[in-house]
């Protein structure tokens, strides 16, 4: 697919929020040890307050969205990839795309966009879960823009 931007994978728009991380490694020995970047809204309880997109032995690459931000959601998407890889996690307007990229210049579309309410307000934060040390992540780009009535 390569060379993906924009919300439906062609256009270049500007997201909202976007967070990159390089997944440099995770340990076989820990197949739930996972890093990854998500946008988490505590807002609305009733509605999605996570979307995340992570790397991990157990799942590969994979995305998904949830309520309860103490855990990773259930994956809507996966694909089996190794470490290193980058992913990337980047919201326009009410739908969030994910994409990966294992050398940093041919990105892949991870799943069709996930969709959020029009009232989520995320913040961009890298994670690693797991066991000290068997994840590491190199976080490349954490940005969200101010939306009006937010400044």
């Amino acid at each position: 697919m390569g060379n993906q931007s924009g919300a439906d994978g062609g256009r270049s728009e500007e997201p909202h929020d976007i967070g990159v991380v390089r997944v440099a490694r995770y340990a076989e020995t820990d197949p739930w040890g996972s890093g990854g970047v998500a946008l988490k809204d505590g807002c609305c309880p009733d509605e999605p307050t996570l979307v995340a997109v992570w790397a991990s032995p157990a799942d590969g690459v994979a995305v998904g969205r949830g309520r309860d931000p103490s855990r990773l959601p259930d994956p809507t998407a996966s694909v089996d990839v190794d470490d290193p890889v980058t992913v990337e996690l980047a919201r326009y307007g009410r739908r969030c795309l994910a994409r990966y990229s294992t050398n940093g210049t041919d990105w892949h579309r991870l799943g069709p966009p996930l969709s959020v309410p029009a009232s989520f307000r995320p913040t961009v934060l890298p994670f690693t879960t797991g066991a000290t040390g068997t994840v590491h992540i190199d976080p490349l780009t954490l940005r969200q823009r101010a939306r009006p009535g937010d400044e």
